[in-house]
């Protein structure tokens, strides 16, 4: 079995602060797993918007108006993967996330949004309405204020920060793969796993 770098911990966190910063990293576009309302598992795509090393923190975005947002105001606990197929290295991350939507820490990541990713967030019809249902009278008005180059949506727009908990790495390699774990509750102390 291969062996995982040195400072792994360390080089976790730097390649995930790298990767929120970069638009062509793949580790940057997440795949982050909530509870559903009645059990059971649901995921999506979420861009990696910022990692804390020293908060041990990971940083998304979204609609406040969404599914996996009801979710984390049941069940705050979530998972998320990051891979590279390149490098052939997983990182399986657990943490609690809480939801900044009327706040200081919202307000600075909206500030931080460019333009075209602002507008994303004022589409009127909240997610996961069924089309049939949705007056077109506010089609119209989202497009009123793209004419306009009025930026909105300000009021549906939630920071999503994710404690982490622990890291599962796991880089795969020609027949001799490398899997270590690390947990909060160990001090990070990087254990190595059978793969």
């Amino acid at each position: 079995m291969d062996t995982p770098p040195p400072n792994l911990e360390q080089e976790i966190w730097r390649r995930l602060a790298s990767a929120a910063g970069d638009p062509l990293d793949p580790m940057r576009l997440c795949t982050v797993a909530t509870v559903l309302e009645e059990g059971g598992a649901d995921a999506r795509l979420l861009l990696l918007r910022g990692a804390d090393a020293d908060e041990r923190v990971l940083w998304f975005h979204c609609d406040r108006r969404s599914r996996k947002v009801r979710q984390l105001k049941l069940e705050p606990n979530a998972a998320v993967v990051c891979y590279d197929p390149e490098a052939k290295i997983q990182f399986r991350m657990a943490g609690e996330v809480s939801i900044h939507e009327d706040d200081a820490i919202a307000d600075q990541h909206w500030a931080q949004l460019e333009f075209a990713a602002r507008d994303r967030y004022a589409q009127a019809p909240e997610p996961d309405v069924e089309l049939s249902e949705i007056d077109p009278r506010l089609a119209r008005q989202v497009r009123d204020v793209e004419r306009s180059g009025e930026v909105h949506g300000r009021e549906n727009f939630a920071a999503l920060m994710c404690v982490v908990s622990s890291i599962d790495w796991l880089r795969l390699g020609e027949g001799a793969d490398a899997h270590a774990v690390m947990r909060r509750d160990e001090g990070w102390r990087a254990r190595l796993l059978t793969s």
